[in-house]
């Protein structure tokens, strides 16, 4: 059954359940998750892989230039994917041989999917800041 528009009253604020249609645009997704801790006043790196279905595309011109971070000079991303995926801001994500900072996340898991602004790590001498 389709549902016009005219249907809906004026406080609909519902957005689409998409998640049976995103597997369809979506493609396999792996990238690892790097976390850090202190222990024992040492700084330990733990590797976390992470593999689902997903999507990422370079910003416009536009999304760049109303980011307040300043760091506009850098390649930013934004990044599509399913519910399953346990990022959070300020997180390090390796996509190949690139560093990631997640900068943004919004959590559209009733539609479906999460989404992710993602700028490529500042890197001085093999580490992030």
């Amino acid at each position: 059954m389709i549902i016009n528009a005219k249907d809906k009253g004026l406080n609909f604020t519902g957005l689409p359940q998409v998640g049976e249609v995103l597997p369809g645009w979506f493609q396999p997704m792996k990238f690892e998750i790097i976390t850090k801790s202190l222990v024992n006043y040492e700084i330990e790196e733990v590797i976390i892989e992470v593999s689902t279905q997903g999507v990422r595309q370079p910003m416009t011109a536009q999304q760049l230039a109303i980011k307040p971070e300043g760091q506009r000079a850098w390649k930013w991303e934004t990044m599509h994917c399913l519910p399953n995926v346990p990022l959070k801001v300020d997180d390090i994500i390796v996509f190949g041989n690139t560093k990631y900072r997640v900068m943004q996340k919004w959590d559209w898991t009733e539609y479906g999917y999460l989404e992710f602004h993602i700028c490529q790590a500042y890197e001085t001498g093999g580490s992030e800041s």
